[in-house]
């Protein structure tokens, strides 16, 4: 199978979220489920060739380290076809006026190409940036119903997420400075040296502690149930299972 197929599960969502506003109204509410469906059906096509061996995509014409790295084994195949099927589950049909139903569909897609790419990356930048990514669609859906306590929850949700990022790019910078890549298989094979250096081990902890802020994580997770409880019942799942 063509690796460079394995963009598509990131391109597909992103593309979608840029046209939904620009289709008709009447293919408006399809752009998003098709390509949710897309997805789901690349997920299943990327398990099956994954069998075989895992697919490795490098983008931007270099080779790791420096190149940007898709990779795909069965796991991260299966992760592509719950977050498409997930989705999809909690897709915002209706019940909301235009503007606002466009822009819950296009953070809906965001987030769910963003949580596409954290599944196929293969080096620790991409996995920040899609993380990232995740989280300002989350952002934006967690203050979707517009009332000042959803309001007030978001802003503390966006310092604390914003804290996070700091903290894991720090790391990340870290682990760049310690090891000289953030291919993650690189990274895997270092790992005995970098764990045992104090510097590296600091990265590790900042990173853990930084993307744990948004994954949720026991003790850093003080934002969620605020969040839970003002957001939509449909966001609060949509977080509460992608992110």
């Amino acid at each position: 199978m063509n690796p460079s197929f394995i963009a598509l599960v990131v391109a597909l969502p992103l593309l979608a979220a840029f046209l939904l506003p620009l289709v008709p109204s009447v293919l408006r509410r399809l752009v998003g489920p098709l390509a949710l469906l897309a997805v789901a059906a690349l997920g299943i096509v990327l398990w099956q060739a994954s069998l075989v061996e895992p697919l490795v995509l490098t983008l931007g014409g270099f080779r790791p380290p420096l190149g940007i790295v898709f990779y795909v084994d069965g796991v991260a195949a299966l992760f592509v076809l719950a977050v498409a099927l997930v989705t999809l589950l909690l897709w915002p049909w209706g019940g909301d006026t235009s503007e606002n139903l466009d822009r819950k569909q296009s953070l809906t897609l965001v987030l769910a190409a963003a949580c596409a790419g954290l599944a196929v990356s293969g080096d620790l930048f991409n996995v920040y940036v899609f993380y990232e990514l995740a989280a300002v669609a989350s952002y934006g859906l967690a203050a979707g119903s517009r009332t000042a306590a959803a309001q007030v929850a978001t802003f503390r949700y966006v310092i604390l997420g914003s804290l996070g990022s700091l903290l894991a790019l720090i790391g990340i910078t870290l682990i760049y400075f310690r090891a000289g890549t953030l291919n993650l298989a690189h990274l895997a094979d270092l790992a005995p040296q970098t764990l045992h250096d104090p510097l590296g081990l600091a990265a590790f902890f900042l990173i853990l502690l930084g993307l744990g802020v948004k994954a949720e994580l026991f003790l850093v997770n003080t934002w969620a149930p605020e969040v839970y409880a003002t957001a939509e019942a449909r966001v609060s799942a949509l977080l509460a299972g992608l992110v």
